[in-house]
């Protein structure tokens, strides 16, 4: 139950109640996690009017602001085909124009798509207080405890890797059974993510080329049970999904 509103204007009044603030602050995007997930007693911050709204090119990286809408980024061409896909079958239209990048970060489970993929693609954010700067594989593991106190600013993209990902759904627009995301560098260094179960997506693999990836995303749905699917499943259909995505960025499968 939220028993404080605070709207503060610029990132400094932000960082300056978040310092101040005597019991749960929680940041609001768009609210659509927020609500699912929490029950006792809090405050939220809005941060709709802080200047985190925008997507900029900057060389090779793609900086999108914690605060930009999913549907922001399904309609911004910048913002790299595969990732503008994720971001549509995230959620539904109406979902998508309040639900944040920022938000999925902080607060999306393992069966989302969007999360599943950023983590393959090694993305990164920027933390307020302190500037500082972590990729979303060091955050997930223990990620309410390392964002608690913390504002996240940007999700920060490398826009020279090759990425793709497949899944399995019950219905097109459903929270998947299993997917598999994986991208490739022109190194050859390869990541794979797995999701669709779990608290988090789960990194499967980062090595300096492909091999063994079929092995490694099958070795990560090893103890995946829950009512959607159990683990034999979801390791076999890892292999082929892990296959598919080598065939869409040109790899050999």
């Amino acid at each position: 139950m939220i028993t404080e509103y605070h709207r503060p204007a610029t990132l400094e009044a932000a960082m300056d109640l978040m310092k101040g603030f005597h019991g749960k602050l929680v940041p609001l995007a768009g609210g659509t996690i927020l609500k699912r997930k929490e029950e006792a007693p809090f405050a939220v911050m809005d941060l709709q009017d802080l200047p985190i709204r925008t997507i900029e090119k900057h060389g090779n990286e793609l900086h999108i602001g914690a605060g930009v809408t999913l549907q922001q980024m399904v309609d911004d061409e910048t913002v790299p085909v595969v990732l503008r896909r994720a971001c549509q079958e995230e959620a539904s239209y109406n979902l998508r124009q309040v639900g944040t990048i920022g938000g999925c970060v902080a607060g999306a489970g393992g069966r989302s798509t969007l999360l599943g993929l950023l983590l393959a693609m090694n993305a990164r954010v920027e933390l307020l207080p302190g500037n500082e700067k972590a990729t979303i594989g060091s955050i997930l593991p223990l990620r309410a405890d390392l964002l608690a106190g913390k504002l996240i600013t940007t999700v920060v993209i490398d826009l020279t890797c090759k990425a793709a990902y497949h899944r399995i759904c019950k219905t097109p627009m459903d929270q998947p059974l299993v997917g598999v995301s994986v991208v490739r560098w022109s190194s050859g260094r390869t990541r794979a993510s797995v999701f669709g179960f779990g608290d988090v997506p789960c990194l499967a693999m980062d090595g300096p080329t492909q091999d063994g990836l079929s092995n490694a995303v099958q070795n990560a749905c090893a103890g995946a049970v829950d009512i959607h699917a159990d683990a034999e499943y979801r390791m076999a259909m890892a292999g082929i999904l892990s296959k598919r995505c080598l065939e869409a960025i040109g790899g050999e499968a």
